[in-house]
């Protein structure tokens, strides 16, 4: 029995008409490491994670950076005849962490460990599923198209994702939602040998 999977669990009344597993093709990851104030990490941390019962443990920020992720599922199927696919880009913000645990009257380091307080995806269903089944914190965004400025300036930085989300405009001012940039990537463009004047940066 080693190295098997165990059965699929299926509740009475509530028969999935799809079962996993569900592969998933050509995903693509980005990673950008964000330099953040440890200082203002660590009280996000406290005021999250470190009000569980101290027995669970504390969690420790080890690092002033933030990694910001960028993830393209680009075919995500469902080995069933004429299901389909589907497809999804999400976004998250994840903060590395160091897990300590008490043993004999001190803290000692258990494990690594990372937390994502920010998870933003441009499908509904991800964002219900993530939230409803696994208590992820999604919300839904919008991943806008970015037009090339190279025909004007072929010198210009690329802008690789922009992404939109609903906020409010300003808070307690009966104001509805509306779709403003959240996160605007940009790729610098590389100086040529022949600009003039030569940049030297």
């Amino acid at each position: 029995m080693a190295n098997t999977l165990p059965p699929f669990v299926e509740l009475p009344g509530a028969s999935l008409p799809i079962r996993p597993p569900f592969p998933f093709e050509s995903v693509s990851t980005r990673l950008f490491p964000l330099r953040a104030s440890l200082d203002t990490l660590q009280r996000f941390v406290d005021g999250y994670l470190n009000i569980i019962p101290p027995e669970l443990g504390r969690f420790r920020v080890p690092m002033p950076y933030v990694q910001l992720m960028i993830l393209d599922y680009g075919k995500m199927a469902i080995e069933v005849g004429n299901y389909g696919w589907l497809a999804q880009r999400e976004i998250l913000f994840n903060i590395p962490l160091e897990w300590y645990v008490v043993k004999d009257g001190k803290w000692v380091f258990k494990d690594w460990a990372s937390f994502s307080p920010y998870i933003y995806v441009d499908d509904d269903m991800s964002m219900t599923v993530g939230r409803m089944v696994y208590g992820w914190p999604k919300t839904t965004a919008q991943i806008v198209p970015a037009a090339s400025d190279w025909v004007r300036n072929p010198g210009a930085s690329v802008k690789e994702a922009v992404v939109q989300t609903s906020v409010f405009s300003s808070l307690y001012s009966d104001q509805r939602l509306e779709m403003q940039p959240l996160i605007e990537v940009e790729r610098e463009s590389v100086p040529g040998m022949l600009q003039l004047p030569f940049d030297p940066r």
